[in-house]
This record gives structure tokens, sequence and C-alpha cells, in this order.
């Protein structure tokens, strides 16, 4: 499934309604130099990677049996809340992997590195990686940059 970035807000509950978002997202744009991720046309959220990194959910249990561990976001309000900051100033990472990406640290923890014996390690970093071939995107809470 993919919803197009206007209608996240609704769907995460946000501050804001859809329309003072994409007011919001245009002043922005305005501002920022060309090739920034608002800049981009057509971008949208790409829903199979998002319960992935929700906590308490079956795909992210999953990921803990597969790999060991999984980073997931405090909650959904955390998760809107960093996709709206890397959305406005996301510092671009370039292209890692076939993936453009865009990070920003975080004074306060944002998620989590959960492993299988349940230890938690707190999260700082957010990043939006960017299939430039489909214009999905999807946030992840990380340690660090991908390099």
């Amino acid at each position: 499934n993919v919803v197009p970035f206007q209608n996240r807000a609704a769907e995460h509950n946000t501050l804001f309604n859809e329309e003072k978002n994409r007011a919001h997202a245009a002043a922005r744009c305005a501002n920022k130099a060309p090739g920034g991720v608002l800049n981009r046309e057509g971008i949208a959220y790409d829903l199979k990677h998002l319960n992935k990194h929700l906590p308490d959910t079956a795909e992210s249990a999953r990921l803990i049996r597969k790999d060991g561990s999984a980073h997931v976001f405090k909650d959904k309000a955390t998760l809107s809340r960093v996709e709206q900051e890397l959305l406005e100033n996301g510092e671009s990472l370039g292209t890692v992997r076939g993936w453009e990406r865009y990070g920003k640290h975080f004074d306060e923890p944002i998620g989590y590195r959960i492993d299988a014996q349940g230890n938690r390690i707190p999260l700082h970093y957010g990043e939006l990686k960017l299939n430039p071939k489909t214009n999905l995107y999807h946030i992840t809470p990380r340690t660090r940059p991908a390099l």
C-alpha cells in the first residue's frame, strides 16, 4: 500500500490538518536549495515498511527472530513527528546502496534497537530512505547514518 505524503497527516493524527501541512511544506520548499526531499514531486510513504519499525507488531517481532534485532520508533506519534522533520529538514546523505538518504540527529531518543533478549538501546538518529526509481520512501530510527 502507498499513501501520498499529503495524506499521512490524518493517518498519524498530527496536530495539523492536511491543508496546513501542504502549505507548511510548500513554504519550507521555497526556502530550500533544489534537490531536497520536499522538492520531489509525487513522493509517497511505502506502507510495507511501516510496521517493521513500530513496537509490538508481528513485523518487528519477525525481524527480531530473523535478524536478532529490530530498530523501532517509540510509538506511531514519534514516527510521524520524525517523518515530518526529515521531510522538512533532513540532511541529504547522498545515495547509499541505491537509496537516496536523508537524516537528522535528535536530542531525545526517537526509538530503540530491541534484541532477542529484550535489551533496548536508545536511538537518536532518523533516516529517510527514498527509492529514486519509484519515489517511495520509508523512515527508520538508527544509531548513525548509513555509510
